[in-house]
């Protein structure tokens, strides 16, 4: 997604944040992501058909989010896409 390995040591599975959303939420809920970060819950959030709030302190991280987000609105297909349509 972001086209370099390095830059997120810890990135979150998409799976894991789909399984957590789908136990914790429905669709058009909202999820609210404090500490937005690469912006996975966020796109997991939206690929859910759940709404969502992203909020990052840091602007050191806006350049990975920002472009995510923006691929994920527009239809990106990577990650859990397939999974839920």
């Amino acid at each position: 997604m972001f086209g370099r390995e390095d830059l997120f040591g810890t990135p979150k599975p998409e799976r894991l944040l789909q399984r957590i959303l789908h136990i914790a939420t429905n669709p058009n809920d909202l999820v609210l992501d404090s500490i937005l970060g690469s912006g996975t819950t966020a796109a997991v959030a939206h690929k859910m058909g759940r709404r969502w709030i992203g909020i990052e302190m840091v602007e050191h991280s806006l350049p990975h989010c920002l472009p995510r987000l923006r691929k994920v609105v527009e239809g990106e297909q990577g990650g859990i896409s397939a999974a839920v349509g």
